[in-house]
């Protein structure tokens, strides 16, 4: 089926694919450095409670941070395993991204490619319910940032009232 076009060729499936793992990366990073105080708070939270038997973590707050850790380790598996292809010579075609690394670097390229299919259904899977968890919030949020950005637009001219 190598032969197979749809939509687009197989190299340019190859580069969105490609290109669209390394977008979010990207969005990843930004995402969590909008949230890095709800991390460190979250991580001092979790870290008494195991420590000192401090207050309890909600049952809405475990869930959320089973999510996020299953979207975090996830991610970094996926990251990891595409970075792995990017660089790994595949005795084919491999859009000249070949640098020379040994296809069988910590694992076989087998082994690598479950850990990229089956760490990427996980995190989508992971980031749906995220922002299935996070979706009143996402609403209120782009709300409130349309509602600003409307406020922002020029006066209209009102008829003086006679």
């Amino acid at each position: 089926m190598y032969g197979v076009t749809v939509l687009f060729s197989r190299t340019t499936w190859s580069d969105l694919h490609t290109w669209g793992g390394v977008a979010m990366v990207i969005a990843a990073v930004v995402h969590f450095s909008i949230h890095w105080g709800w991390v460190k708070t979250m991580s001092r939270r979790v870290g008494k409670t195991l420590v000192s038997k401090g207050p309890q973590v909600s049952k809405g707050s475990k869930t959320n941070l089973i999510v996020d850790g299953v979207v975090f380790v996830s991610g970094v598996l996926t990251a990891a395993s595409g970075i792995y292809f990017l660089y790994a010579p595949t005795g084919g075609y491999d859009g000249g991204r070949n640098l020379g690394w040994d296809p069988g670097f910590l694992f076989s390229r087998t082994t690598w490619d479950l850990i990229h299919t089956w760490a990427g259904v996980a995190f989508v899977i992971a980031v749906v319910v995220h922002f299935a968890i996070h979706w009143g919030w996402v609403r209120k949020v782009t709300a409130r940032f349309f509602e600003r950005r409307g406020s922002r637009r020029e006066p209209r001219e009102v008829p003086a009232v006679q």
